[in-house]
């Protein structure tokens, strides 16, 4: 029901969000967690037409975003909006019949019908990320690596793909070279999540000083409202000894999540650690 009412704004008045809506979210716009408003007005962009100021919208969105299941699917917009879907019809007919099998949570249907999409072209960058995405949730890490891979060769702005391959370095403890990896990405694409894998990768390599001025230049700078990356900071400053710093960091995290396990334990450790320290 809410999409066919969508549906009429788009065809009678050209918008998803009137003038109204979008006054109402830029009043909200400091306390966004996600840059939203940039979001819903890239949509509106879309909706006429206006690829150009989408494009530009949602590049500018990007930049902020700590949602990794937001930033994939802005990802894939960009490349649809990027690439020309018309022509081979069952290709891509059989694209959304996949899409939308995975979405619903049908992921060997949907890796069914990225198969019989993969005979039909040999380079689609939108169709490889597709498919990793769909091997990794099936738990093919391998094949889904393969794949990212592939999507990356055709379109080396990707995001996701590079972000995945970061992650899963750092699964196999290879340190050095996902912060090679991060250090590329973010010559093309210097968002928030970039910066923050970059972070955690000079945390994990004992490098804390460095990882305290990315977060609070570049981390806290682009989204000053996400809970992970105060945690982060927290343990740096942790790390670095300076237990005050740590805790208002902890607390900052706290005042976002304040029921959240990763924030109360922390904070109890370093009561802990404390306690120990007043009693010697």
């Amino acid at each position: 029901s809410i999409c066919k009412l969508l549906n009429e704004n788009i065809i009678q008045f050209g918008y998803l969000f009137n003038d109204t809506a979008i006054s109402n979210f830029s009043q909200n716009k400091l306390n966004e967690p996600q840059p939203y408003l940039a979001i819903f007005k890239a949509f509106n962009a879309l909706v006429k037409k206006d690829k150009k100021s989408f494009l530009d919208l949602v590049n500018q969105a990007m930049y902020a975003i700590s949602d990794k299941d937001l930033l994939s699917s802005l990802d894939l917009y960009v490349s649809l909006v990027n690439n020309d879907v018309s022509g081979n019809d069952e290709y891509w007919d059989l694209l959304q019949k996949g899409y939308n099998a995975q979405i619903s949570g049908s992921l060997q249907e949907a890796k069914l019908s990225y198969d019989k999409a993969e005979k039909l072209s040999n380079s689609g960058e939108i169709l490889f990320f597709l498919m990793a995405e769909t091997n990794l949730k099936l738990g093919d890490r391998y094949s889904a690596e393969t794949f990212f891979k592939r999507a990356i060769s055709s379109n080396p702005r990707f995001i996701l793909p590079k972000l995945y391959q970061i992650e899963f370095l750092m699964d196999d403890k290879d340190y050095e070279t996902a912060l090679t990896i991060v250090n590329e990405a973010l010559l093309s694409s210097p968002i928030w999540y970039f910066y923050y894998k970059k972070a955690l990768l000079l945390g994990l390599t004992q490098k804390f000083a460095d990882s305290k001025t990315l977060l609070l230049n570049n981390c806290l700078t682009l989204n000053p409202l996400n809970y992970d990356q105060y945690l982060v900071l927290g343990d740096v400053y942790n790390a670095l000894g300076d237990a005050k710093a740590a805790r208002e960091s902890y607390m900052k995290a706290g005042s976002i999540k304040p029921y959240d396990k990763g924030y109360k334990e922390r904070m109890e450790t370093l009561k802990q650690i404390q306690d120990t320290k007043t009693v010697k």
